[in-house]
């Protein structure tokens, strides 16, 4: 089913939005006036797996599990990997494998994690439009991380996330 493919990569995204902030460290991105730094990195799913969970075929509960390689951007420099969990919370409906997910992610990063979570809608084997996703925490650099993520799929395996990035170090 491409709908598994589709959850899997929105699970995808998630896990990205996490090792963006990752990219953070680097001065590649620009910074407010309020020490939030916005950066893009690129994602690619090297490892995904769908577990129908719930009754057979596109029900409440099925889950999408995969791991993302993050770069700073295509073609780029692998700055980590992420791991995201996506579950199927609402079927709009079944017979398409249209409905919402929520997704919880990780990304690796050289200077720590970074965790991301939120909802993501999809219809069938359509790619979704750009959505956001919180960044709800992290480690070591990443360890006051704040924020959200913007996810833009560009196809079943490969998105770009735009990672505006909160760290609560704000500077005067």
């Amino acid at each position: 089913m491409r709908v598994k493919l589709a959850v899997a990569a929105i699970c995808a995204v998630a896990l990205a939005v996490g090792g963006v902030t990752l990219a953070s460290a680097h001065p590649t991105g620009s910074s407010d006036d309020h020490g939030t730094q916005v950066f893009t990195v690129f994602t690619v799913t090297v490892q995904s797996e769908f577990l129908d969970l719930g009754p057979q075929g596109f029900s409440l509960g099925d889950q999408v599990v995969f791991a993302d390689d993050v770069y700073d951007h295509k073609g780029g420099t692998k700055i980590g990997t992420d791991g995201v969990v996506c579950t199927v919370v609402r079927v709009t409906d079944a017979a398409t494998g249209s409905g919402t997910a929520q997704c919880v992610a990780t990304a690796q990063l050289a200077d720590g994690q970074i965790t991301v979570q939120g909802f993501n809608s999809f219809t069938g084997d359509e790619l979704p439009a750009p959505f956001q996703l919180a960044i709800t925490g992290g480690t070591g650099a990443y360890a006051n991380a704040r924020g959200q993520v913007t996810v833009e799929e560009l196809s079943e395996t490969e998105a770009n996330l735009t990672v505006e990035l909160r760290t609560g170090k704000h500077h005067h």
